[in-house]
């Protein structure tokens, strides 16, 4: 077995373990009775604290064996949900589950990004990430909608247990692929980094942003239950099914003309989510996002992926999660000013329609 197989076992594994709870923290924080603007706050402590959690892992990897490191994001996962299940309804308890939230999750980003760029880097990039990508969708498909159902007909403490140990047995792969010595490549600036290129870094952030609120909005204004959710994510991940494997055979990197093209037709189908209230109705638009969603991605996620043959890893992956990061934690500031989730999700359209007048530019001049 190859390594891509071995780390598309990992794949599966971890993100149908994170799938089955990762969609419902604000959901059930909203449940707990907080605000809107409570949720928007645990976003930004959590994108705030991940941009030192990056530093400390990426120094910690040059000391540390990465399977140490995966296997510490793996315990997080659980003492980040256990203590969810048990918080209190105050702010200080919001800003503790967001630190223990981005301890789990930049650190599994961190190290899985290290293993995807080892993996793949001496095969096709586009190919690889298309691969991984239908790993990904094959993952969240029925998960969401498992971890809805085991919610409502057990309890949240079942869940978490299901999810830790999945996250646990996900680890076993890793343990078989080889990293090799990373060296520099004299890269190590943000400057070093196009400056198109970071435009669409920053204004793609956006999208995260957006994605991330809109469980919210489904559970406020659609239909209040788990189930729904996961109904909804389940046909994303049909409709993606239908035309990654296609889109990943004939998109070309050095003539990148998707991304923008995808990034409005996204932006379209996030529009018209604001206007359908009928649940059923709502459902069909599922099918429009899952079409491009994962091209979008499968576009912006190559190019990434491509500059990065530039840089060394440990210091490329820093940057650019650094760079998300801050513009997630600005994003999420400037909507702690408004207090309407629709008009929080418009404004972050409008900034995510924003990246595509810039084209990503992989020629790194040295």
């Amino acid at each position: 077995m190859n390594n891509l197989k071995k780390y598309n076992i990992f794949v599966f594994l971890s993100m149908f373990g994170r799938g089955l709870i990762e969609t419902f923290p604000p959901l059930i924080l909203y449940n707990y009775g907080f605000s809107i603007k409570d949720i928007v706050l645990y976003f930004f402590f959590r994108y705030l604290f991940a941009i030192p959690i990056n530093c400390i892992f990426i120094k910690l990897l040059k000391k540390v064996s990465y399977k140490v490191l995966i296997l510490i994001s793996s315990i997080a996962i659980g003492v980040t949900y256990y203590f969810l299940y048990n918080m209190n309804n105050d702010i200080i308890s919001i800003i503790i589950l967001s630190l223990l939230t981005s301890i789990y999750v930049y650190s599994y980003w961190t190290i899985r990004n290290i293993y995807m760029l080892q993996v793949i880097k001496k095969s096709n990039v586009t190919s690889g990430i298309g691969s991984i990508s239908i790993i990904n969708i094959l993952a969240l498909m029925p998960s969401v909608y498992i971890g809805a159902y085991v919610m409502e007909k057990f309890n949240l403490y079942i869940l978490i247990i299901i999810v830790f140990v999945i996250n646990l047995i996900s680890i076993i792969p890793l343990l078989y692929i080889k990293i090799d010595d990373i060296h520099s490549c004299g890269l190590k600036k943000l400057s070093d980094i196009p400056l198109k290129s970071k435009l669409v870094m920053v204004f793609e952030q956006f999208k995260t942003v957006i994605l991330s609120l809109f469980p919210l909005y489904i559970f406020i204004y659609i239909n209040k239950t788990y189930t729904y959710l996961g109904i909804f994510n389940f046909l994303i991940g049909l409709a993606s099914m239908l035309v990654i494997y296609i889109f990943s055979k004939v998109i070309k990197i050095k003539h990148n003309t998707y991304l923008g093209f995808m990034i409005i037709c996204l932006a379209v189908s996030f529009f018209l989510k604001l206007l359908v209230h009928d649940q059923y109705i709502f459902l069909s638009l599922a099918i429009v996002e899952g079409i491009f969603i994962k091209m979008q991605e499968l576009s912006f996620g190559s190019s990434v992926y491509n500059l990065g043959k530039s840089f060394d890893y440990m210091s490329y992956i820093l940057i650019t999660e650094n760079l998300f990061n801050i513009s997630r934690v600005i994003i999420s500031f400037i909507l702690l000013f408004i207090g309407d989730i629709k008009l929080m999700i418009f404004i972050c359209i409008i900034g995510f329609i924003v990246c595509s007048l810039f084209k990503f530019d992989i020629d790194v001049k040295r």
